[in-house]
């Protein structure tokens, strides 16, 4: 005989058994076990929420306090903070300057500066070979052959 075989020959007993309904007393009884289960069951109550408000309160007014001595024993965290501001400082200044040039350099024309004297400057405006074909036409003077013939 398998287990399986007691257990179901176990509840097939069972089911022939008659049925009792429970009497009144009963219900009584288990429904007043049952609240005095409740009452002996740990609830919160104000004077326990006002203790773990309070604690949570000191918690917090000690972790400041300890911050604020650390802060005061530890100069160095101060003088950090004051150089990462410094820097963050110079950095914003210096992305307004590019942008300043940038505009700068939008507005103006290319130019190349060839040389000069002291009596003119040789300046070349790129703008003109702009949307033309001789761009395409330009080479290096060190590239064509005129440039390596010497005059005499």
């Amino acid at each position: 005989m398998t287990e399986n075989d007691r257990y179901s020959e176990i509840a097939d007993l069972l089911s022939s058994l008659p049925r009792e309904s429970p009497g009144e007393p009963f219900t009584i009884r288990a429904m007043a076990a049952y609240d005095q289960r409740q009452d002996r069951r740990w609830a919160p109550t104000t004077t326990a929420r006002w203790s773990w408000s309070a604690a949570a309160v000191l918690l917090l007014v000690l972790g400041f306090v300890a911050g604020s001595r650390f802060s005061s024993e530890h100069p160095e965290s101060n003088t950090q903070l004051t150089q990462s501001q410094s820097l963050l400082a110079r950095h914003r200044a210096l992305e307004e300057e590019l942008s300043r040039i940038r505009e700068l350099n939008a507005q103006t024309a290319p130019v190349l500066y060839l040389g000069g004297e002291e009596n003119y400057d040789l300046v070349f405006d790129l703008s003109t070979l702009i949307n033309r074909e001789l761009h395409r036409e330009a080479q290096p003077a060190a590239v064509r052959p005129a440039s390596h013939q010497i005059n005499p």
